[in-house]
Parts: structure tokens; C-alpha cells; sequence
């Protein structure tokens, strides 16, 4: 290739474009206050959004961008692609999400960050460390190895020669100017870059015969040296689909959209070097704005660099697509040589000159990258690692320190390059993802919930990333110890290395988030001070500007000493010291003030007071998240554009997806047997080892709340003074009972759903429905209807299954412990007419989602979503007008004191009451409750009669239905029961008190029967609650109302529903799922639902239940200070405790146990909050 390497104008072109970089470079020195910590690191944090939005591009697309992109889009097609526009997202979750967040609490770096909200000094030593890791073995050493590739075939040069060189130039320019002189470098970087690849592009395209040549050429673009009967060297037949295959491709879609997203969040959001620009912007609306501007970019990379190494791979196929031992004459590697690509387009077919100044765009990008990764990798270890060594190192050691880390990360560096080059099959873009996705979804995980979840601790966060780094390290440990086989030798590497990295980064990210969520409810809750402002909720908290602006300890600024005035003398000397000011006297030489100027060390002592400053102002100021109203809207608007625009990107896809649709299903066809036989049991057995690992799990959590139960004999002091010892142990049995029940219950459902999956039962069922209409003279082209006979078989079955165990729980448990108030009569027609009312409501809606997902085409889950949001908010409006009323008698709260002192507390906090009821409760069971229900404002509060005290309802008339018999009048009866035999009981006392001798004989032994009858039913007599209890338990529920619980709730249900829909969307259609459940021959959409929302969604069901749980929780928490803020502490106390008797509730708890299960606290931590003993 010497005929197409650079020529002597090429060289000219290159030295001028160098001379340029230094020019800005030293403009860069000239405008820096480099003398600061402050102004080295974070520019004087005085940036537009201009140059930082350039930089956040330029620090991104370096070299190996330029070699990596370009080389997997010669590889492997598009699909590299989707990393760019996936990124275009992300940098809108930086500037809308994370950076308010960092500059609300003054931060300079991430470790500091993580310092600050949890305490303590292992996390941030930890996650500096971590970084300082990535940046070697996915920045630093694949930016060398790049560029060194293009210098090599530009020049023939030794590839470590030619890395010194960059090196030497690079290291200069970041070591004297700091972080002002990297934006101002990377800004120039930046315009060089775009323009440059936009006329190789366009060149490029002409070449190939534009894009519809390239689709045609690139199929056919197979070397020579590609190996017959194997797919060595040839073009992948998903070349043009962005979004892959989830089996068996190399970037399968739920890998990418979910596992690569976790990584890609730690590099824009969290990894110092992007967010260090982002923090150098002068505010909040200028980082939003860099975000946006960086995003617009960020476009462009499919078109610049993925498309031109295709190209490059048609035009010169057997250099670029080389395989196996050609490739070592090629390139000198035995791998593959799709890296050289981008530089081979360029020597191929740019002009001289022109060749010169693409040479220059390369070495830009390798000196963006660099300069970006060498000023933020100083950054944390000098402030991050080195500060805690050398706790009183003075502001020059420190800026000494930070120019020698960046020699010391070179040097280790240039030995990690030889890895590089074999790893994922020599394509280097593919190597940084998986190294990232291997360390990085820890970090993200840990930030994301740092930012987003105030009960996040340090115990948990710092054991929780243990967890997942000593995965991710195990498995890239694996990836070195089993390298993957060269193209068409047989693999032999363990089902772990063979996981695709995407699906593993994603098991790391949800495996440590869980780990950290967990372990976080050992520790204790964090102080407020690690909250104010440290999180996205507390982002607008009152300002401490000790905690915005750090003092001397953490800045290592030297301007709190300035003011000091010790005494002279020996004190002198220790004061110039501690202002570290640099004195220009006679005695320094030439050669001495050229140091103190390059290095930045040069400044007096009153420059340096007056920059930092200023500095500091400029801090203060960007803290405040202030925005002009008018920028913010425009930055939003931009922000609904981008999120449009990616949205829609759906029709680039699918135009490149249509020139390959029907080879792609025709391979899918060959392989679906295979995939079929690989997955048939696979699926199957993967759910039922997940549902017996939750079962165990839950198993494990029961059997510590019956320890609990048994070992428990001592009553909490919070209650001594109003639980008796015979109402505890009462609860204490009674909780020990329903737990043996739940515990055979579960097994007998556990080992029902396994038999069902294992021998056939959803196939079989679905069978006999098909049966069933075959006799009314319909076929299986009526799958609605026969869906409908499915739900109903499956009811009746469940019913029938179901009925043994609810009458044992409610006839042997309930009547036991005396709750239960039904007749068996009353069951068997209450439980009739429950399965009537839910087919009646559910056949109708099922029939209506089945139909929309048959005809819904491709959006068929927006539809579906939509649909199911309708029928929620109506059955939510008609649901107590004439559903509830089939089950239970409704009536009206009489006038009185009570009602009168409810409607006075709705209009006191603005609730929309329409209606004040009362529920008769205690036909079905003595437990007590009330709620509201109602859509918007129509607003209904429900009582249960059992929650009211006696005397405040009017006394019940006998009913001539044998609902009033059963229900009512026994409930009845045992009320005035309950109030005579307290007078009876009085009366005999107070006869024999005045001498009076009780009756004799058959008299006297009917009085000691009536007597022991009465004490006993005096055992199971509920308390009620009074009517200042009865409001206290009001202002709670109406306080879930005011903060707007209701509307999180159904927020957040609505966009799982419509999450669920749009997986379902993707999975649908895939074969392999309904085979390997005993649907090979056909794909029910009703059982297409029950498979993935059932057992293929369990895992995220049992997550999002635990988390909701969790939620629920922080609610009930809420309510109960708003109800003490309105003055009901006391009696809502007083509430809870009756409440917790009547239900004969157990106030000690496993605390595992109740974390897990417990949806309201315990009672013991609600009483404590309300008075005040714990923060919520």
C-alpha cells in the first residue's frame, strides 16, 4: 500500500494543523487560572454550552471510534449503530436527570459524589479505583492501539514509535492547560472531526454508487480467504437490521435495550470524564444545552463512520475482510483486519492533501479522547486516592501529582495493548463494550439508586457493588482464561463465556441493584445531610454553602487561610505555606519562572485569592439550578424533539430491514427446529426453577416469622401499657395458624403449577376448550370464542381447587379465632356469585384485548394500553354504584356527630367527598378497615360497621332475606349481647356487695352458665374505634389523597402495563416460547398472555412486587405524618393500636419477614414516628 500512504503535502497539511492545536492550547494557558484546583480541573466552571456540548462529542468519538465503528460496520453491518443512538437518549438522562443533581451539591468529582451522600471513604476510594481501571482497559490503551493502526498504514511507522509521538503531544497539551485547555482543543477537535468524515463519507458514497449500491455490494463483498462450508468472511445475513435477533445475533435486542443500557448510563452519566464537561458549564441551562447539542451530533456517526466501513469492506474486500492466517499479511493480525477499514477508505480514496488532513481529523479525535481521559483520570486520583495518602499535600504537590498520573497511565496502558487487539474477534468497539459491561452495571446501578431512592445506605450500596464487581471481574477473568475460537473452529467454552455480554451486563445491573436495595434495609437510614441535595428529589432543598463550596479539607483551596492573621514570627512562615502563593523573587532563575508559568504555579497571592473567589461565586451560582422560564422551555421542547426523533428512527430500520426480510425468515425457518429443540425444555424448566426459588425463598422468610411467633413471650413496651398478656397471645396463636396454613397451601400450589407445566396442562386445557366448541359447530378459526371457553375451564378448575382451602381458612381458622360471622349457606352463594359477576366483567374485556392484538398491527400495545386505561377508570367509577353493592349492603353514615366532624375534615383539607357509607362488614368477618374509592372528584369514603364503636350506627333491623338472617341479625345479636351481659355481670355483682345471697339450685347453675357464656363472648368482643379515632383513621386515608399517593400508584401501574405490553409485543411472535410450552402448531394470543405475563414475567413481577411493597410502605408512613400534622397524632395512635387488637395483629415482626411481605409498617415503627422516635 506505499502508493497510497501521505506525501509531502500531506505532511504540510498535518504540521499546520498541529501548529493550530497548540495555538489553542496556549491561548487556553494564557485564559486559564490554572493555578487553582477549581480552575485546572473544572475550568473556573465557567463554560458556554458551545464548546462543552462540543467537548461531551469530541471526548466520545476518539480514534477508536474512527476504528472501531468503522470496522464493525465492515464486520458485521449496522447494528453497531444502535450504540450512537442509544447514547442520543442518554445524554438527555445526564442533563435532565444526574446534572441538575451534581451541580445542586457543588460536587467535582464522582467518587466525591458518592463520598458526600453515603459517608465514609471506601466507596469513593473504591469507585476512583474502579475508574481508573475502565479508563485503562477501555479508553486509554484502545485509543493508542487505534490511532498507532492508522498511523502504521498512513506511514509504515512502528506502532509503539508512533504512540510515543501521540503521546508527547497529547500529554503537553492536557498537563499545562487543565480542563480549559481540553474543551477549547476538543471544540476545535470537534468541527474538524464532522467536517473531515463528512467528505470521506460523501466521497465514500460516490464511490460505492450511493446507498442502494451498497446494499447490493455489500452482501456480496465475500475475500477470497473466506473459508467454503463455513460463514467465515461472509456478510451477515442481519447486516442491515439495527436491532437483532434475541437468541442468536451479536447484538440481540433485549440485550442492547436493557443490558447495554446499564453499562451506557455509567459512561454518560456517571464516568468522570463526560460528566466533568457537563460540570464545567457556567449553569444548569448551559449543560442542558451542551447535552442537547451533543445529542444533534451524536446522529451522525451511522452515516460518517458505521456506512463508510462497509464501504470500505466492498471496495477493498480482500484487505478489510480478510480471514484466518491472510489477515497476518494484511495487518499482522491472525484474527481479523475490519479495523483497518476506516484508514484503508481514506489512503484508498482521498486525494493528496486531503489524505494530510484526514490524518489530522484521526489525530484529533485521538487527542480529544485522550486529553478528556488524561485531565479526568488525574483529576480522581489526585483529589480521590492520592489526597487521602498525602492528607496534607499543598495545592502544587497536588498539581505536580495530577501531570505525573497521566505519564504513570500511559505507560500501563501501552501494556495492555496486545489484549486489545485479539479480544471479540478483533472488532475493538465490540471489546469496549463488553470490558464496560462487565464492570460498569454496578456503578450504574449504584448511582441510579443513590439518585433516585433517599433510603439507599452505605452498607448496602458498598456490599451491594462487592457483589457485583466479584461477578463482572469472574466473568472477564473467564473471557481471557477461554478466548473466543478463531472463525470455523469448534467452540468449546463454558454456557457462561458463551452468554452474550449484553444479557450478562443486564443479570449484573438487576442482581446488584437487588443486592443493594436489600441489604440497605439492614443498615440505618441516611442522616438528612447525605439527602439535601444529593438526590433528585432533594435537589431544590435550602442551600449549605459549607456543603456546595468545600472547605480546605476536601478542595484542597487554600483561600479560608488567606483571612487568617497569626501572629509573625514562626506563624509567618507556617501562613505562606498554608496559601501555597508562589513569590516571583530576583533569586529565580529563567528556567525556574518557565516552569512555575507551563505548569500554572505562577500566580500571586492575590491573583489566586481573587480566582478562587470568583470561582466560588460561580459555584454558588450554577448550585442555585436556576433557569431563565424561557430557556427552559426551549431546552424542553428540544428535549421532546430528540425523544421524537429516536422514537422514529423505527422507519430507518425498517426500510434497511426490508431489503433483507425474506432471507432473514428463511434462515429463521431452517433454524427453528434447532432453536426449538435447544428451548423446548430450557424455557419450561427456567420458569419452574424460578418459581421454586422463589417459593424456597418465601419458605425461608415464613419460617423466621414462626420462630418469631413461638420464641416471642414478652409484650413490646411501646403497648405494654394497653395489650393485656391474654390479647397477645390470643394474636400471637392466631398468626401462628394462618402462617401452617399458608405454608400447605403454597406447597400444594407450588407443586400444582409444576405438575401443570410439566405434563401439559395449559395444552391440554386449551385442547378440551376446542372440544367444547367443536360441539356448538365451531372450529379452531374462532379463537376468541374458544379463548373464552379456555378462561371460563380454567375458572371453574381453579374454583374447584380453590374451595377446600377457602373453607377450611374461613370456617376451621377464621371461626376458630373468632372471625368468621357466615353461614356455610352465605359462602357457597357469596363465592357463586363472584364467579358469575367476574366472567360477566372479564370474558367481555379479554375479548376486546384478543381483538386488538390480532388487528392492532405493529403499535397493537399502545392500543392494548389504552384500552385496558379505559375499562380501569370506568369499572373505578361504576365499581360502588352497582358492583359492590351485589356483595355487601351500603348505607349512608347517619347524621350526627360523626358524620358532621367527617365532612367538616374533608372540606378542611379540600377533599371532593360525594357520599359517606358504611359497609356491613360483619356478615363475612369482625375485621375492621376503611377507604375511599371514586375517579377524580368523585370521591366516596367507606366504613366497616366493625370499625365503628357501638351506638354510632342505628340499631339493625331484622332482614327477610337469609343474607339479613345469617349476616345481620347474628352480628346483632352479638352486640346487645356484648352490652346486656356487662350489666347482667354488674348487676350480680353489686346484689352480692349489699349482702344479698344469689339464687339456689337449678337457678344458680343456669346464672353460672349464662355467666361463663357471656365471659367468653366478652373474650371476642371488638373495641370499635371512638369518633375522634374514627376521623384520626380518616385524615390518614384522605392524606393518601392529598400527596397524591392514588395518582403514583396508578402512574406507575400504567406504565408497567404498557411496559408489559410492548415486551409482549416482542415476544408474541416468537415460535420458540409457544413451543416449549406444547404449542408448537399454533400461537393462541389468550395463551401467549397467560405464558409471559404469568411465568416469563415472574422474576420482574416478583421484583416490581417487592419494590411497590417498599413503596406502600414509605405512603403509609406519609399518611400517618399527615395525619398528625392536621392533629390527630394521639388518636390515630389510639386507632392503630384498637385496629391491631380487633385483627388480632402480632406486633413484633421477623425483620427479613416484614421487608419482604409487610405492605404498611409495622406498628411498633408507626407508633414510633408518630411520636416523633424515627424518621420516616
Amino acid at each position: 500500500m506505499a502508493e497510497s500512504r501521505i506525501n509531502a503535502v500531506d505532511v504540510v497539511v498535518i504540521v499546520a494543523y498541529f501548529l493550530i492545536v497548540i495555538g489553542v492550547g496556549l491561548w487556553a494557558m494564557y485564559k486559564s487560572n490554572r493555578g487553582t484546583v477549581t480552575g485546572y480541573f473544572l475550568a473556573g466552571r465557567f463554560m458556554t454550552f458551545i464548546p462543552v456540548g462540543a467537548s461531551l462529542f469530541a471526548s466520545n468519538i476518539g480514534s477508536e471510534h474512527f476504528i472501531g465503528l468503522a470496522g464493525s460496520g465492515a464486520a458485521a453491518g449496522i447494528g453497531v449503530g444502535a450504540f450512537e443512538f442509544n447514547a442520543l437518549i442518554l445524554l438527555q438522562v445526564l442533563g435532565w436527570v444526574f446534572l441538575p443533581v451534581y451541580m445542586a451539591s457543588g460536587i467535582r468529582t464522582m467518587p466525591e459524589y458518592i463520598q458526600r451522600r453515603f459517608g465514609g471513604q471506601r466507596l469513593r476510594v473504591y469507585l476512583a479505583c474502579l475508574s481508573l481501571l475502565l479508563y485503562i482497559f477501555t479508553k486509554i490503551s484502545v485509543n493508542m492501539f487505534s490511532a498507532s493502526l492508522f498511523i502504521n498504514q498512513a506511514l509504515g511507522w512502528n506502532i509503539y514509535f508512533g504512540i510515543l509521538l501521540q503521546l508527547a503531544l497529547t500529554s503537553l497539551c492536557t498537563a499545562l492547560g487543565g480542563l480549559t485547555a481540553v474543551i477549547y482543543t476538543d471544540t476545535l477537535s470537534a468541527f474538524v472531526m464532522v467536517l473531515g468524515a463528512m467528505v470521506v463519507a460523501i466521497k465514500a458514497f460516490i464511490e460505492v454508487g450511493g446507498y442502494s449500491g451498497l446494499q447490493d455490494k455489500y452482501m456480496m463483498a465475500i475475500p477470497n480467504s473466506s473459508i467454503p462450508n463455513t460463514t467465515c468472511g461472509i456478510p451477515r445475513e442481519d447486516s442491515f437490521v439495527l436491532l437483532r435477533n434475541a437468541v442468536d445475533s451479536d447484538i440481540p435486542w433485549p440485550g442492547f435495550v436493557l443490558g447495554v443500557t446499564a453499562s451506557s448510563i455509567w459512561y454518560w452519566c456517571a464516568d468522570q470524564v463526560i460528566v466533568q464537561r457537563a460540570l464545567a458549564a457556567k449553569n444548569l441551562s448551559h449543560g442542558k444545552a451542551a447535552c442537547l447539542m451533543a445529542g444533534y451530533i451524536k446522529i451522525l456517526p451511522m452515516f460518517l463512520l458505521v456506512m463508510p466501513g462497509m464501504i470500505s469492506r466492498v471496495l477493498y474486500t480482500d484487505e478489510v475482510a480478510c480471514v484466518g492466517e491472510a489477515c497476518k499479511d494484511v495487518c499482522g493480525s491472525t484474527v481479523a483486519c475490519s479495523n483497518i477499514a476506516y484508514p484503508r477508505l481514506v489512503l484508498g480514496i482521498m486525494p493528496p492533501g486531503l489524505r494530510g488532513a484526514m490524518f489530522a481529523v484521526m489525530m484529533a479525535a485521538l487527542m480529544s479522547d485522550l486529553t478528556s481521559i488524561f485531565n479526568s483520570s488525574s483529576t480522581i486520583f489526585t483529589l480521590d486516592i492520592y489526597s487521602r495518602i498525602r492528607q496534607k499535600a499543598s495545592t502544587r504537590e497536588l498539581m505536580i501529582v495530577g501531570r505525573i498520573w497521566v505519564v504513570v497511565m500511559c505507560g500501563v496502558s501501552i501494556l495492555w495493548i496486545p489484549v486489545v487487539e485479539r479480544f471479540q474477534g478483533g472488532q475493538m468497539f465490540l471489546y469496549i463494550q463488553a470490558i464496560s459491561s462487565y464492570l460498569a452495571p454496578p456503578i450504574c446501578a449504584l448511582y441510579l439508586l443513590a439518585i433516585l431512592w433517599k433510603r439507599v445506605n452505605e452498607f448496602g450500596a458498598f456490599y451491594g457493588m462487592m457483589i457485583g464487581f466479584v461477578l463482572g471481574i469472574s466473568r472477564m477473568i473467564c473471557d481471557f482464561a477461554f478466548p473466543q475460537p478463531k472463525c470455523g473452529d469448534a467452540d468449546t467454552r463454558p454456557g457462561y463465556v458463551k452468554l452474550n455480554f449484553m444479557y450478562f451486563a443486564l443479570i449484573m445491573f438487576v442482581v446488584t441493584t437487588v443486592c443493594i436495595v436489600v441489604l440497605s434495609f439492614f443498615g440505618e437510614e441516611s442522616e438528612p445531610e447525605k439527602i439535601s441535595r444529593l438526590t433528585y428529589w432533594t435537589r431544590f432543598d435550602a442551600v449549605d454553602e459549607s456543603s456546595v463550596v468545600p472547605n480546605k479539607t476536601e478542595s484542597f483551596e487554600m483561600v479560608n487561610k488567606v483571612e487568617e492573621k497569626p501572629d509573625k514570627n514562626e506563624n509567618e512562615e507556617m501562613k505562606i505555606e498554608d496559601v501555597d502563593v508562589v513569590t516571583e523573587g530576583n533569586d529565580d532563575s529563567m528556567c525556574k519562572k518557565a516552569y512555575k508559568w507551563l505548569c500554572g504555579l505562577e500566580v500571586g497571592h492575590q491573583d489566586a485569592v481573587n480566582a478562587e473567589q470568583l470561582q466560588e461565586e460561580r459555584i454558588k451560582k450554577s448550585s442555585s439550578l436556576k433557569q431563565n422560564p424561557r430557556i427552559s422551555l426551549i431546552l424542553n421542547i428540544n428535549l421532546g424533539i430528540i425523544f421524537s426523533g429516536s422514537q422514529n428512527s423505527g422507519p430507518l430500520h425498517e426500510k434497511l430491514n426490508e431489503v433483507l426480510v425474506s432471507k432473514v425468515q428463511e434462515v429463521q425457518a431452517q433454524n427453528f427446529e434447532k432453536m426449538v429443540e435447544i428451548y423446548d425444555s430450557h424455557l419450561v424448566l427456567g420458569t419452574l426453577a424460578f418459581l421454586w426459588l422463589v417459593y424456597l425463598w418465601e419458605s425461608y422468610l415464613l419460617k423466621r416469622q414462626c420462630n418469631v411467633l413461638k420464641t416471642t413471650d414478652e409484650i413490646p413496651i411501646e403497648l405494654r401499657h394497653v395489650l393485656d398478656k391474654e390479647t397477645f397471645e390470643k394474636s400471637r396463636l392466631y398468626q401462628l395458624d394462618s402462617k401452617n396454613f399458608g405454608f400447605w397451601n403454597s406447597i400444594y400450589s407450588q407443586i400444582e403449577t409444576t405438575l401443570v407445566l410439566l405434563f401439559g396442562g395449559i395444552p391440554l386445557l386449551w385442547w378440551l376448550a376446542g372440544k367444547v366448541l367443536h360441539r356448538f359447530g365451531y372450529d379452531e378459526s374462532y379463537e376468541i370464542l374458544q379463548s373464552m371457553v379456555f378462561a371460563i375451564l380454567g375458572s371453574i378448575y381453579s374454583l374447584i381447587t380453590g374451595i377446600p382451602w377457602a373453607i377450611y381458612s374461613t370456617f376451621v381458622i377464621e371461626e376458630r379465632h373468632g372471625f368468621n360471622k357466615q353461614t356455610f349457606g352465605f359462602f357457597v352463594k357469596d363465592t357463586i356469585k363472584k364467579f358469575i359477576v367476574s366472567m360477566i366483567i372479564g370474558l367481555p374485556i379479554m375479548a376486546g384485548l384478543i381483538y386488538i392484538i390480532k388487528w392492532g398491527g405493529d403499535y397493537f400495545f399502545v392500543y392494548c394500553w389504552i384500552f385496558t386505561l379505559l375499562i380501569s377508570l370506568f369499572l373505578l367509577t361504576i365499581y360502588m354504584d352497582y358492583i359492590a353493592p351485589l356483595f355487601d349492603k351500603f348505607t349512608p353514615v347517619p347524621e350526627g356527630e360523626l358524620r358532621t366532624a367527617i365532612e367538616m375534615l374533608a372540606q378542611r383539607i379540600d377533599f371532593p367527598l360525594t357520599k359517606l357509607l358504611v359497609v356491613e362488614g360483619s356478615k363475612r368477618s369482625s375485621h375492621s378497615n376503611a377507604y375511599f374509592y371514586g375517579f377524580y372528584k368523585n370521591k366516596k369514603i367507606v366504613l366497616f360497621d366493625t370499625l365503628l364503636s357501638e351506638g354510632v350506627m342505628p340499631k339493625k333491623e331484622e332482614e327477610g332475606t337469609e343474607e339479613g338472617t345469617e349476616g345481620g341479625n347474628e352480628e346483632q345479636g352479638r352486640d346487645d349481647g356484648g352490652v346486656d351481659d356487662g350489666n347482667e355481670e354488674q348487676n350480680v355483682q353489686s346484689s352480692m356487695d349489699n349482702g344479698e345471697q344469689p339464687e339456689t339450685g337449678e337457678e344458680v347453675k343456669a346464672d353460672e352458665k349464662t355467666t361463663a357464656e357471656n365471659k367468653e363472648e366478652k373474650k371476642t368482643k371488638r373495641l370499635g374505634c371512638t369518633n375522634q379515632e374514627v376521623l384520626a383513621v380518616l385524615s390518614h386515608e384522605m392524606g393518601h389523597w392529598k400527596l397524591n399517593h392514588t395518582v403514583k400508584n396508578l402512574i406507575i401501574s400504567q406504565f408497567n402495563t404498557l411496559f408489559c405490553f410492548m415486551v409482549f409485543g416482542f415476544l408474541v411472535h416468537w415460535k420458540v416460547l409457544f413451543a416449549s410450552f406444547g404449542f408448537a402448531s399454533s400461537q393462541p394470543t389468550l395463551i401467549g398472555l397467560l405464558i409471559v405475563f404469568q411465568f416469563i414475567f415472574s422474576p420482574y413481577n416478583e421484583l416490581l412486587g417487592f419494590l411497590m411493597t417498599v413503596l406502600s410502605r414509605r405512603f403509609e408512613f406519609q399518611a400517618d405524618r399527615f395525619g398528625k400534622d392536621l392533629g390527630y397524632a394521639y388518636p390515630l395512635e389510639s386507632a392503630l393500636i384498637k385496629l391491631h387488637k380487633d385483627n388480632l395483629g402480632f406486633p413484633v415482626a421477623d425483620k427479613l419477614y416484614s421487608t419482604y411481605h409487610y405492605s404498611h409498617p409495622p406498628i411498633i415503627e408507626r407508633i414510633q414516628a408518630l411520636r416523633g422516635k424515627k424518621n420516616d
